[in-house]
């Protein structure tokens, strides 16, 4: 693969920010994917706890991740969650994900946080590899509860 570039997407990369959302679900097999409307995702590219990276090769899209700036109250520090990674399973194996994951960690520790919290369960072993060949200690599996 030739030189990839990472970009965090801010409001003037709106287009390129559907296509990713959009990409995500495809490859989570979502036949009739949706997004939020151009405006929520203007306002979600505008917020400095929204963060938005996407790996390019040239102008082409190739992948990317989703996170979220957590303030801590006990200090005045950050976490950062990952929410969504992906790059389509024919790009896969590349150094792509790695990339975008090694970038976010740079951004994260220029933000001061003190930890990238990464939801990822034993009940996808591929993830949990790709976590812990990128030095991620396992936890175990993140609680949650649905709300609606």
């Amino acid at each position: 693969m030739q030189e990839v570039s990472i970009k965090r997407l801010g409001l003037f990369d709106l287009y390129d920010a559907k296509l990713l959302f959009l990409q995500f679900q495809r490859e989570d097999g979502i036949s009739f994917p949706k997004v939020a409307t151009e405006g929520r995702i203007s306002q979600l590219l505008e917020d400095d706890h929204f963060i938005v990276l996407a790996a390019y090769h040239g102008s082409h899209l190739l992948g990317g991740l989703t996170a979220y700036v957590l303030d801590l109250y006990k200090n005045n520090g950050h976490k950062i969650i990952l929410y969504e990674i992906g790059v389509p399973s024919t790009k896969r194996r590349k150094g792509i994900g790695r990339k975008l994951m090694e970038d976010l960690k740079a951004r994260s520790r220029e933000l001061g946080a003190t930890e990238l919290l990464i939801p990822a369960n034993h009940s996808n072993p591929d993830a949990q590899a790709f976590y812990t060949a990128m030095m991620a200690e396992a936890e175990p599996d993140l609680m949650i509860y649905k709300l609606s």
